[in-house]
């Protein structure tokens, strides 16, 4: 019987086959779908051009910037009418 944990994880490190190919040498970030993630996740496409010892601070604000994007699915979303509502008296 086949592990399905290692099926499962290996479809989450591999990107769909999109026809497309990479430079030789070259991953790409892979679009997720969701404009905010991957406005973060592009800026792994800019780490060929830095030095080694440069990628660190890039996968650090990576990091930080999926962090905050997953913090603000926490908070709830605004409603134009939500401040005007609460002092204009209505249904008192």
């Amino acid at each position: 019987m086949p592990d399905t944990n290692q099926e499962e994880n290996s479809s989450l490190r591999c990107p769909p086959d999109t026809g497309a190919e990479a430079p030789a040498g070259r991953a790409q970030a892979v679009p997720t779908g969701e404009p905010p993630v991957d406005a973060v996740i592009a800026r792994l496409d800019g780490l060929d051009g830095l030095p080694l010892e440069e990628h660190v601070a890039v996968f650090e604000d990576i990091h930080a910037g999926l962090r905050q994007v997953l913090s603000q699915l926490d908070d709830p979303p605004e409603t134009p009418d939500a401040g005007s509502a609460r002092g204009s008296g209505v249904g008192r």
